[in-house]
């Protein structure tokens, strides 16, 4: 059975629903600059999301009755999108640590470190694979 395009589906405004909204709009928003105020802050949601300002300013705040399916699911794309970059990069972070790890140990007595080593070099490996999509 097919649905006409032109119809939205709705999802009832629950508690839970506009709280994990409210949350993903703050999250959005990140890194919030010193000096931006709230407005400023909807505002860039709503940029960011493609709506419009008001609807956007009634989901920040809590105040909308309903959401529809596609704003819901605007919101949580944008919010694993930012997740999952926010992931890479401590991974990124935590490569270039163990990389700097390695290279102390090496100019240091690799006999008494060779254990350290060996667990910084595995855990470089797992890193690696993982940042090339590989598991």
């Amino acid at each position: 059975m097919s649905q006409n395009p032109c119809e939205r589906v709705t999802v009832i405004m629950t508690a839970a629903i506009a709280s994990e909204i409210q949350s993903s709009l703050r999250l959005i928003v990140e890194p919030v600059h010193a000096g931006e105020n709230i407005k400023a802050l909807i505002g860039k949601a709503a940029r960011r999301l493609g709506f419009d300002y008001w609807r956007t300013h009634d989901l920040w705040y809590g105040r909308a009755r309903r959401i529809d399916a596609v704003e819901l699911e605007a919101v949580r794309a944008r919010v694993k999108v930012k997740q999952e970059a926010q992931f890479n990069a401590e991974m990124a972070a935590f490569a270039a640590r163990l990389a700097r790890l390695e290279a102390m140990l090496v100019g240091q007595d690799e006999e008494f470190f060779s254990a350290d080593l060996r667990a910084a070099r595995h855990q470089m490996d797992v890193v690696g694979r993982f940042l090339e999509g590989g598991e």
